[in-house]
């Protein structure tokens, strides 16, 4: 499976030199927790609910954004993109079609693609523990 299958096309941007309090209303107003921090079509990187936090709502975007933003082309595969972002602080993936931003997948979209991969399926680890107590506790657990 590959980015431009889980990605959204549906990105929110905002200007670094607009206020943490727009980027807050825009993000409420969207239903998103993302904002692409851009300038015309150059993007800057990525601010997140979570770096609203705690800042004055007359801070700009630029200052609370976070630039080192992981960007990936919408051919990658999810998989690898999830090791990626795995070691990374922020929780998003601006996908990238040369320097034009196609899409954004976030933590959320891999937790909703494991999530319909589970669905109907016993995880291997619960089969065993089931049939573990249908017989009773082990051999070196009686000791």
């Amino acid at each position: 499976m590959r980015l431009q299958e889980i990605m959204s096309t549906k990105i929110e941007t905002i200007e670094p030199e607009e206020l943490v309090s727009a980027a807050a209303e825009r993000m409420k107003t969207q239903s998103v927790h993302h904002l692409v921090v851009g300038r015309g079509k150059e993007v800057l990187g990525i601010v997140a609910e979570r770096d609203l936090v705690r800042r004055p709502p007359s801070d700009r975007v630029g200052d609370v954004m976070v630039a080192d933003t992981m960007r990936a082309p919408p051919e990658m595969k999810v998989r690898e993109a999830a090791n990626i972002l795995r070691g990374r602080v922020n929780d998003a993936i601006l996908v990238m079609e040369g320097e034009r931003l196609v899409g954004i997948v976030t933590i959320q979209d891999f937790l909703e693609l494991i999530g319909k991969g589970l669905q109907g399926h016993t995880p291997r680890a619960e089969s065993r523990n089931e049939s573990v107590r249908r017989r009773g506790p082990s051999s070196s657990a009686r000791r």
